[in-house]
């Protein structure tokens, strides 16, 4: 059997517990999510999900300045479409 070692990393209390109750509701725990993480890193030998710096486009950054409660759509393509206007 492989040695165990321990893995740390500090984060906000809120952070750690809304992803725990994902984890929770997927069966999952954070110490099988933290090594899920680790495999597919190295599977895809880099981090696997895309990593951006990409800003939302002026409509959509209105709306998130000015929220004022749920959007709602009538399908896919009318969000879509106001994403992407």
């Amino acid at each position: 059997m492989e040695e165990m070692v321990q893995v740390a990393a500090r984060m906000d209390k809120k952070t750690k517990e809304q992803a725990e109750n994902v984890f929770e509701e997927l069966g999952l725990n954070g110490s099988t999510a933290i090594k899920m993480f680790y495999k597919q890193v190295i599977k895809q030998n880099g981090i696997p999900f895309k990593v951006t710096n990409e800003t939302p486009n002026d409509r959509l950054q209105r709306a998130i300045d000015h929220d004022e409660g749920d959007v709602a759509f009538k399908n896919l393509d009318d969000a879509m479409n106001y994403l992407n206007d």
